[in-house]
């Protein structure tokens, strides 16, 4: 009527159900990703890890907290002998997290630039440790209790400035030696100011020896005592008890100035 004719509507091809079902389902996943993405903080600002004894492994571990400033730091041990590490880490935000690793002979947490705010290290009683923290303006406590295997050749080292709080207890595994912990100011590690307050409380009875005399320059430094129970002072060295040789707890220090209190 008009010029032309109308042309005949074609049927549509049939809907590929299988592939309409998959887009479904990929449209889906990715809005609920994206929804959980935004809920959740990319990064947390609390960790935690744990390990479990093997009793194959050689005898003792290493427990290294590295690169740390303004954190808040406790050891401790539990009656626990199946138990390697317990350890959690809290940030002061989120941001960029520490470095974690684990491996047959020890645990290193680096803080790296990272701002860490407090780590609980939870130890087991089936073998001895060494423990290493290197930082600036740390506020540490380490107790031995529960156990705790001292000495056997593991010995602490702090490389920090800031408090370092040391408790054994009585119930202590003393039957593996000695244990040597060097309170140190190394100026590549610590840049802080040079200055330490040691708190220490050991058992009555058990035999401790504190130097102040540096093993790196030959002026000793300044000590203040706001409190003192150990009795022996030798060219030096202060002792928990009257015998000078083969201390159980052989402390050493360099630091500028030192803030000590001794309790036993």
């Amino acid at each position: 009527m008009y010029g032309f004719e109308r042309e005949e509507k074609k049927p549509r091809p049939p809907i590929n159900r299988r592939k309409a079902a998959a887009f479904l389902i990929v449209v889906l996943v990715v809005s609920g990703f994206l929804g959980y993405f935004f809920i959740i903080p990319a990064v947390s600002t609390h960790f935690h890890y744990e390990g479990r004894w093997d009793p194959s492994n050689p005898e003792g571990a290493g427990i290294s907290l590295l690169d740390l400033e303004d954190t808040n730091i406790t050891v401790m041990f539990i009656d626990d002998p199946t138990l390697w590490y317990r350890i959690d880490v809290v940030h002061y935000s989120p941001g960029r997290a520490h470095h974690f690793d684990a491996r047959t002979w020890g645990v290193t947490i680096d803080g790296i630039t990272s701002r860490v705010k407090d780590i609980l290290v939870v130890l087991g009683n089936a073998t001895s440790y060494g423990l290493l923290i290197i930082g600036d303006n740390l506020n540490t406590t380490i107790t031995y209790d529960n156990g705790a295997l001292v000495g056997g050749a593991r010995n602490v080292r702090y490389d920090a400035s800031g408090i370092f709080r040391l408790r054994i207890a009585e119930d202590v595994n003393r039957d593996h030696g000695g244990m040597q912990i060097d309170v140190v100011n190394t100026p590549e590690w610590t840049y802080g100011d040079p200055l330490v307050l040691l708190d220490i409380n050991l058992p009555e009875g058990m035999n401790g020896r504190l130097s102040t005399a540096s093993p790196y320059v030959s002026d000793v430094p300044d000590v203040i005592f706001v409190h003192n129970e150990w009795p022996r002072n030798y060219y030096g060295y202060i002792f928990t008890t009257t015998s000078i040789t083969d201390p159980m707890i052989d402390i050493e220090t360099n630091f500028a100035l030192v803030v000590a209190a001794l309790y036993l």
